[in-house]
């Protein structure tokens, strides 16, 4: 499983990996922000699994998002019985 956060044009981006395409979940920002100055990202979830347990916040303030992906259907923490990578958690 893995997470990532990026920035795509000036929208910020979070995703939950369990394999991509086919299961994962993204969300991305309405707002651009600016990439020359800092700004805060904070990210949130509920555990439920759905891009809508994704919580987005830029400099303190609750962001409107587009789900990119809602397709996650395992559980993003590492299980060896899945296949998943060989270290030791």
């Amino acid at each position: 499983m893995d997470y990532n956060l990026t920035i795509d044009d000036g929208h910020p981006e979070f995703s939950l990996i369990h394999f991509w395409p086919g299961n994962a979940v993204r969300v991305e920002s309405h707002a651009a922000i600016p990439v020359t100055e800092w700004t805060h990202l904070a990210i949130t979830h509920d555990g439920s699994g759905q891009a809508t347990g994704l919580r987005m916040f830029i400099n303190g303030q609750l962001a409107e998002t587009n789900v990119e992906r809602d397709g996650l259907t395992l559980d993003f923490r590492h299980r060896k019985e899945w296949g998943d990578s060989m270290r030791e958690v």
